[in-house]
């Protein structure tokens, strides 16, 4: 029931049933929880493992690293410990309600043989979820805490995926045109940016009291042409379907709802973000109502615009909505990825290290990737799909700002059904020379030989300190169309001389 999911809900009668409103409106002054999907640390789970991250001996000196964000405010304490339960605090971080992730480092000198790593809320039952991605562990090359202070800062892919881009916040007026069935309804608008990383609009939900609210509504973002009147509304780029019983983990703190739709996109250009109703069983009754404005003026780069058999229509007015682009971080003119770390070992020594933050913003670290490559939200990796008539592909362009000469590249097969992969290096993004892979038999069932898995464990040394390095995957299997590829636990590592 939908009763339970939101807050500040609004009753009214007609002549026929009780229809509920469900709006943002008790959420003034940031007063929502926000939902964080699969949290680490929660009061019913108020302590994460991750197992074997590394092996410690006594006196040896580590850095830890690692991202989160909460709902609300916590303090949470980070432990090593070994098989037998016998740990180490390392330190204790206070986490503050935060839409974004938040980099912290940490370090430490080991008094055991440790290899766990342990993360607990110091109050277990506070209400606050906390996720935690990116943690990694790496030795330093020092003997001492004194030559901590000596180190060169921590370089870190601190993307932010939240810079507003375009946006138009009048929400004096509300939209019934979804409650008419079959159509899609949204707001035509220009770009100022290179991704698109969410959309948020304002919306009421009506619904019967006594109606099952499983109704499927999909957000899409797509190419549109503009020239101010009726726009033209091409393909889909990007979307996400949802329940209205899903809409509440995409609820911000003021009501809002903001939706993680990802894509490339040009500026200047005309594109158009709306919700279909097509699998909605709709009527006044029961549908999205969007806020915006009447006022076409509120908005001069764009238009509301009804889509009804793929025929656009103008509406007079626009919507509420609010695009969010990103920024990456730069380190002396190059571009550090959201999944990069570029870290002091001590001894003139350095660490790069490039992992996945395994959510659909990790498109964005592409260099380059050909229109079937998403995100696979239950295997939380980049993935493709073959297809003989398309070559399908996507290339990450690393710069490790320091001279290496040794790049280490990891990644396995995520499912023996999947296509495997062919894995190529360059350090020009033209000449291209594959990387070895080898396979294993499926542990579960290695006596049925079902299949093998494909792994990547290889290390290129070169004569010649490198700055930068491009690595594409294609599949492997080309002429078998729909398969499915990608890697899981990809990783790129380099051995770093540091000035």
């Amino acid at each position: 029931m939908l009763a339970f999911l939101f807050i500040g809900l609004v009753f009214f009668v007609n002549k026929s049933h009780t229809n509920i409103v469900i709006n943002p409106n008790a959420c003034e002054g940031n007063g929502c929880v926000s939902i964080i999907g699969n949290p680490s640390l929660s009061d019913k789970a108020p302590t994460y493992f991750i197992n074997d991250i590394f092996k410690s001996n006594s006196n040896e000196y580590y850095r830890l690293v690692f991202q989160e964000k909460s709902n609300s405010d916590t303090k949470i304490k980070i432990k090593i410990s070994t098989l037998t339960d016998e740990v180490q605090e390392i330190g204790s971080v206070d986490v503050k309600k935060s839409e974004k992730y938040n980099f912290h480092e940490l370090l430490f000198a080991s008094r055991g043989k440790y290899s766990d790593l342990v993360f607990e809320k110091e109050n277990k039952n506070d209400g606050a979820d906390v996720s935690i991605i990116g943690a990694q562990l790496s030795k330093l090359s020092i003997s001492s805490e004194k030559e901590f202070s000596s180190f060169v800062p921590t370089i870190k892919g601190d993307t932010d995926f939240a810079i507003i881009d375009q946006q138009q916040t009048d929400e004096s007026y509300q939209f019934s045109q979804l409650s008419n069935p079959r159509i899609t309804f949204g707001q035509v608008f220009q770009a100022n940016a290179d991704y698109i990383t969410g959309v948020t609009l304002n919306m009421n939900i009506v619904a019967q009291k006594n109606r099952i609210a499983e109704d499927k509504y999909r957000i899409e973002l797509r190419e549109a042409t503009f020239d101010g009147g009726v726009p033209e509304v091409q393909g889909s780029l990007t979307g996400i379907s949802f329940l209205v019983t899903d809409l509440e983990k995409y609820r911000q703190p003021d009501g809002k709802f903001k939706f993680p739709l990802l894509s490339k996109v040009e500026k200047g250009k005309y594109y158009f973000v709306g919700i279909n109703n097509i699998h909605a069983n709709v009527d006044k009754s029961n549908y999205l109502q969007i806020k915006g404005t009447l006022d076409s003026e509120k908005y001069n780069n764009g238009i509301t615009t009804t889509l009804i058999n793929k025929q656009a229509y103008a509406v007079e007015g626009q919507l509420y909505f609010i695009t969010q682009g990103l920024k990456f971080n730069e380190y002396q003119g190059k571009k550090i990825l959201a999944g990069e770390i570029i870290e002091d070992l001590g001894g003139k020594k350095g660490l790069f290290t490039y992992q996945p933050l395994k959510n659909n913003y990790d498109l964005a670290d592409l260099y380059y990737y050909t229109n079937d490559i998403s995100f696979h939200k239950d295997k939380a990796i980049i993935f493709g799909i073959t297809d003989p008539e398309n070559p399908s592909n996507f290339v990450y362009k690393f710069s490790t700002i320091f001279p290496a000469k040794n790049f280490k590249i990891s990644g396995q097969q995520p499912d023996v059904n999947w296509d495997q992969v062919k894995m190529s290096y360059s350090y020009d993004g033209v000449k291209w020379k594959e990387i070895p892979s080898t396979t294993k038999a499926d542990v579960l069932v290695p006596e049925y030989k079902i299949g093998e898995f494909q792994n990547f464990d290889y290390t290129i040394s070169e004569v010649i300190p490198r700055k930068e390095i491009y690595v594409k995957i294609d599949p492997k299997n080309t002429d078998i169309p729909g398969k499915s590829y990608g890697l899981v636990n990809f990783k790129v590592e380099a051995d770093l001389k540091m000035k």
